[in-house]
């Protein structure tokens, strides 16, 4: 049994607000789906989350994807701990607040 697939899935619904990620804590995120390998979350985009012209800043979505990312990983259960090591993202669309 995967305990932290089984932990994250009794989190489905809440705020993430328990992290160990401080960032992750503050993203405030809502776990929509869980599975080894794969995590659905849904971030609401706040106002300090905004450039000058109201949109999610870059460093945003960028920050997002690399917490969705580690907690993925997490669900794996690998024997060590990982950080990301380059993360390219590319700018299709806006998303505003």
């Amino acid at each position: 049994m995967n305990q932290t697939v089984e932990f994250f899935k009794t989190q489905i619904g809440k705020i993430i607000d328990q992290s160990p990620s401080p960032v992750g804590n503050w993203l405030q995120a809502v776990l929509i789906e869980v599975e080894e390998g794969s995590i659905t979350a849904d971030v609401k985009v706040r106002k300090e989350m905004t450039n000058p012209v109201r949109t999610l800043h870059g460093g945003m979505i960028a920050a997002i994807a690399d917490e969705m990312i580690g907690a993925t990983i997490a669900t794996l259960e690998l024997p060590h701990v990982y950080v990301s090591v380059n993360l390219h993202t590319d700018f299709l669309f806006p998303v505003k607040e």
